[in-house]
């Protein structure tokens, strides 16, 4: 395996060449590249040029850079052997070590005895992934992955001087037993990174560090030890140091500030809501105050220490809101708490608007828009009439309801009320007013005349606020009913019993309705008017039926006699005796004649009497 001296235009050591090592005093020239597949299995000696990994180097024995950088994006391990030290060591000029992203970049010390150890003095600039399971580190900035995992049965814990923690990088310490303080100098934080999920301290054992809500520390059981705190800044950043302690391990980020407070409970209310909460463990310095913090929004609600409660108030309703409460004391304010539950705020319902009415004689319809619930879907609504219309209820999905039987001349307004979960809204302004018509007052003067069979009424129109369309005129006795025009004051009642006394009443009606009936009309006998034309009508009837009566007893007697007749013919023809037929014969045919005579006077008579009837019917 052959040494490797650079060249003024560098060395490249190819994967094809196998193993490769770097010996000898002094390396100078241009840059020597590993390339990616090749393996170095030792360097050792004083570098005054860069080292440039993209395969695997082993670095078994102490290496120095005089005035040169590593540069990693392969593999190196920094691990002793039995009889010396394994260093990246940094000689007068300037060198560094960049552990790129994909570099995989391990510190192992063998427990070799003491004074041999493994340790990287060059400041380190990580991007990738360290691990040093033990082994002595200088200043490391890392923007990558640093895993310290310290064991005694190694060489002694992992150690860093100074450790400069980046936005985005991650470090990861474990300590697994009694040892030297893992990070023993300063650990430098950026102003900007939010430390939480960036350091993680790991312990196993009965080592327990502090909780701090700015740094995720991963607790193990049986969790004991003695803590102190222990505060400094550096470049204004906050300073967090680690050592251990004969009874644990101290670990203090600044000063601690409460623990987040727990079980967030909210209530919804109008606008607001109610918030609990259960205090949490002040971290060693007395809580000065809670903020509750509502989300969507941000809004803030401040209280006192003595308060486990507050109202959040400006809310609006309809939206949903969760609340998260830090607790605050003289070192600082604690993480957020988790979310509480969701609420929705919601208020009483808008007062609906003006509402709409159309009066139809007793019968008044209400409408109206449906208001804004305020985040609580309306219900239901109550509409109130004045001068006792009454009180309806109807569901959310109703916006009209009528009101019947409203009292007639009466004037009537009326106003609706919106109600949800939380309540009754007020009172809408009332609707205009509207008045029912008063009924036609009673018909007045009413009189009547008297004729045959019949009468004459009149009276007069009486007072009404909507037009009389019509009167009804009612006879006494009989309650026989004459409907009248309402133009009209006058009618003829006809279909009277003459010889019997009448009165009159008259009803008026209107649009409104139809007044009581009026004071009943003087009394009235209808009497019959006798005329000459009626007494010779009823004298020609008289005299015709007469006529009749005679006329249908002639002509019964000769159908008797022409029945007579025919026998006898009968029996002649029976004879053969042409003397008698001939003569039975001749009476067969005068009573024929007789018949026949008869019954011509009695249809004139019946004709006669027919007519004197129809002059009667006429004149009487």
């Amino acid at each position: 395996m052959a040494s490797v001296t650079a060249p003024s235009d560098g060395a490249r050591l190819p994967a094809r060449g196998g193993s490769y090592s770097i010996t000898g005093g002094t390396i100078s020239g241009g840059t020597i590249t590993i390339e990616t597949g090749a393996t170095v299995i030792s360097a050792e000696g004083s570098l005054e040029t860069s080292l440039v990994n993209h395969g695997d180097l082993t670095v078994p024995h102490r290496l120095y850079f005089r005035d040169g950088s590593l540069t990693n994006d392969g593999t190196v391990t920094v691990e002793n052997t039995n009889t010396d030290h394994a260093w990246l060591a940094h000689g007068s000029g300037t060198n560094s070590v960049v552990n790129q992203s994909g570099g995989v970049f391990s510190v192992i010390a063998n427990a070799n005895g003491p004074g041999y150890d493994s340790r990287i003095d060059i400041p380190t600039t990580n991007h990738g992934t360290i691990n040093s399971t033990s082994g002595r580190w200088g200043e490391v900035t890392n923007h990558g992955t640093f895993n310290t995992d310290t064991d005694d049965t190694q060489n002694g814990p992992t150690t860093i001087d100074t450790l400069n923690l980046t936005t985005g990088s991650s470090v990861s310490v474990t300590i697994r037993s009694a040892g030297a303080n893992p990070i023993h100098g300063t650990l430098h934080v950026s102003s900007s990174l939010p430390l939480s999920g960036n350091l993680e301290l790991l312990v196993a054992g009965n080592y327990s560090p502090v909780v701090g809500d700015a740094l995720q520390l991963i607790e193990a059981p049986a969790l004991s030890g003695e803590f102190e705190s222990v505060t400094s800044t550096t470049n204004g950043a906050a300073a967090w140091s680690a050592r251990y302690e004969t009874d644990g391990v101290t670990v203090t980020y600044g000063a601690p500030v409460p623990h987040a407070p727990s079980d967030v409970t909210a209530v919804a209310a109008v606008g607001s809501a109610e918030i609990s909460w259960v205090a949490p463990d002040d971290g060693g310095s007395a809580i000065s105050g809670y903020t509750v913090i509502a989300a969507p929004g941000g809004a803030t609600t401040a209280v006192t220490a003595d308060q486990t409660n507050a109202t959040v108030t400006g809310l609006t309703n309809g939206q949903a809101y969760t609340f998260t409460v830090t607790a605050t004391n003289a070192n600082g304010t604690s993480a957020p708490s988790e979310p509480s539950n969701e609420v929705t705020p919601a208020g009483l319902p808008d007062a609906p608007a003006k509402p709409n009415v159309v009066l139809n004689d007793r019968t008044a319809t209400i409408t109206w828009e449906t208001p804004s619930g305020n985040g609580s879907p309306i219900t239901g609504y109550t509409i109130t009439g004045t001068n006792n219309a009454g009180i309806k209820t109807v569901t959310a999905e109703n916006t009209q309801v009528t009101f019947t039987g409203l009292t007639r001349a009466q004037t009537y307004t009326f106003t609706v009320t919106a109600t949800n979960a939380v309540g009754d809204s007020d009172p809408s302004p009332p609707t205009d007013e509207v008045r029912t018509l008063a009924v036609p007052s009673p018909p007045t003067s009413v009189n009547a005349t008297g004729g045959d069979q019949s009468a004459s009424v009149t009276w007069t129109a009486p007072p009404s606020e909507a037009p009389i369309t019509a009167y009804t005129v009612t006879v006494s006795p009989g309650g026989t009913t004459i409907p009248v025009a309402g133009d009209r004051t006058t009618t003829t009642v006809t279909g009277l019993t003459n010889e019997t006394s009448y009165t009159f009443t008259v009803t008026a009606t209107s649009s409104a309705g139809t007044s009581p009936p009026s004071d009943a009309s003087n009394p009235i006998t209808p009497q019959a008017v006798v005329t000459a034309a009626c007494t010779q009508a009823q004298a020609d009837h008289a005299e015709a039926s007469a006529d009749v009566a005679k006329y249908t007893t002639k002509l019964k007697r000769a159908k008797k006699q022409l029945t007579t007749a025919k026998k006898q013919l009968s029996k002649a023809k029976k004879t053969g005796k042409k003397a008698q037929i001939k003569r039975a014969k001749t009476k067969v045919k005068k009573a024929k004649n007789k018949v026949k005579t008869f019954t011509k006077q009695k249809r004139a008579a019946q004709t006669a009497q027919n007519n004197a009837q129809t002059r009667i019917n006429q004149n009487c």
